[in-house]
């Protein structure tokens, strides 16, 4: 079994046999991981701790994202074009550097007090970096099961690799354009 621990965007997971927690004193909730060998390794503020392990991980009740349990049960399977793998590559290890640099930009930002307008350049340089790089995989343009959704870096998919529901993208994947859609048509016939 494995912690599983929620910074921000980033998520560490640690063994429970060789870690311990404590808190902080702190009006912030603030979690200091400790080695059993008294080192401190990091802090930061937390916003979400869950034990889970992959065996016991249960499928979400969300139309947008798997567990992928059963890749031939896949939720929106019908969408996926033959050929296109499942779980479905991408650049995943170049989005997180890239992004981790954009939240410590964002950090050092708000750190100094600098104007919106900055911030808003950033999100926009964001936006940018991110359309160019999140649309020009091999499978950026088909559904599979793209690895990081459900607020997790890893273990949950999510349908396709880019989508409003996933980044600053200014658009829905198929998936959760079905889903807008199923709601509204409910709603529309009565």
């Amino acid at each position: 079994m494995k912690f599983r621990l929620q910074l921000a965007s980033t998520f560490c997971t640690f063994p429970t046999t060789t870690w311990v927690a404590s808190f902080s004193d702190s009006n912030r909730s603030d979690l200091a991981w400790a080695a059993n060998t008294k080192n401190a390794v990091t802090m930061a503020t937390v916003f979400r701790i869950s034990v889970e392990s992959a065996e016991k991980r249960i499928e979400p009740w969300e139309p947008n994202v798997t567990a992928l349990l059963d890749p031939a049960m896949l939720k929106w399977k019908d969408l996926v074009v033959a050929g296109t793998p499942v779980p479905t590559p991408w650049r995943k290890a170049e989005f997180e550097a890239y992004e981790k640099d954009i939240q410590a930009q964002r950090r050092q930002i708000r750190k100094e007090n600098r104007s919106e307008a900055e911030m808003n350049a950033l999100f926009e340089k964001e936006k940018k970096h991110e359309d160019e790089l999140l649309g020009t995989d091999k499978y950026s343009d088909r559904v599979g099961a793209f690895e990081g959704a459900n607020y997790e870096a890893h273990g949950f998919y999510r349908p396709q690799e880019n989508c409003i529901m996933f980044s600053r993208y200014d658009k829905f994947c198929a998936v959760c354009r079905r889903a807008i859609e199923r709601i509204v048509g409910m709603y529309a016939t009565q």
